[in-house]
């Protein structure tokens, strides 16, 4: 791997700070363990120690003795190894997030000016007064959901293609009926799928809560479109209305024009698993409806952001 990457990446651990160290853990000793690991010899097994780590060290709630992420993570890898080899060109999926995510510690690392946006924004007390205070930690925690489970719902865009590809082929003879069998991939109850109820603070804490958050009611949303909207309106400085307008109207294109867009569908999955566990623990509610919901939502962008929102309120890429 290049000599340069390999220094970023190092040089991001060793500034690192991960909170829960302070009270007798070694989460950093062994995630940077598991990361250098990859580096040198980057493999299936390698790629599943970074996901291991990481995902213990983040747990939300009572650890158990199966980590239902890292169960999400090794269907994926099933799917991509028996379903990915019928179609062409499939590429892998289960490393490509362990270097996405060792990119963006590089890359944050390295550029000054990166690094400064996020910390403006991130670690702004006025609007996210609960954000880590530990060095790079809010940064690595973020950036680690959002790329290792950027493409958790790709089995769903393989299944549809899967489908259309022998479609085409039974379709292919005789020649004059080709194309004529279309077929169409539905997930249906979407909107009862993406419906996530205000987690509302312990009651032990609601005052404080509601003296650091006091458009708490207005600003977390109770469905995921709202809050991806949410998130999006804020970094980008739109209007929540016409983003929440856009997204539910992206959703309708996917229906109509028979294609599933990936990004879209693995930041739903995140925000309902982390809805669950943070709603069910009685964690701050805060911890869901910012640091998740901008992992979020950057799932989400991946695609859309190209795709979508850069043309429908003319940014800039």
């Amino acid at each position: 791997m290049e000599e340069n990457f390999k220094k970023y990446v190092i040089s991001f651990l060793e500034k690192l700070e991960i909170y829960e160290d302070f009270y007798n853990k070694e989460y950093k000793k062994i995630i940077s363990r598991s990361i250098i690991n990859f580096i040198e010899l980057p493999t299936v097994d390698s790629a599943y120690t970074v996901y291991e780590t990481f995902f213990t060290a983040y747990w939300i709630g009572t650890q158990r003795k199966e980590n239902p992420f890292l169960k999400l993570i090794e269907k994926v890898k099933r799917f991509e190894e028996l379903g990915g080899r019928l179609t062409p060109n499939q590429r892998d999926h289960f490393l490509h997030s362990v270097f996405v995510f060792l990119l963006g510690l590089g890359i944050y690392e390295q550029n000054c000016n990166y690094r400064a946006s996020f910390e403006r924004y991130a670690l702004n007390k006025k609007s996210y007064p609960d954000s880590y205070d530990t060095k790079y930690e809010e940064f690595f925690y973020r950036w680690g959901i959002a790329s290792l489970f950027h493409d958790i719902a790709y089995p769903l865009e393989i299944t549809l293609k899967q489908i259309n590809r022998y479609a085409n082929f039974i379709c292919s003879y005789p020649e004059i009926d080709a194309q004529s069998l279309k077929v169409k991939l539905q997930l249906c109850n979407l909107e009862e799928f993406t419906k996530l109820p205000l987690i509302k603070p312990n009651p032990i804490y609601e005052e404080g809560f509601s003296s650091k958050y006091p458009s708490y009611e207005e600003k977390f949303h109770s469905d995921a479109m709202a809050i991806l909207s949410e998130s999006i309106a804020f970094n980008f400085n739109l209007n929540f209305n016409d983003v929440n307008k856009k997204i539910r109207r992206f959703v309708r294109d996917m229906d109509e024009g028979n294609f599933i867009d990936h990004g879209f569908y693995s930041s739903i999955i995140i925000l309902r698993w982390y809805h669950y566990l943070i709603n069910s623990t009685s964690w701050n509610p805060a911890y869901f409806y910012i640091p998740i919901a901008d992992a979020a939502s950057a799932i989400f962008l991946h695609n859309y952001f190209e795709h979508g929102l850069m043309d429908s309120f003319k940014l800039v890429s």
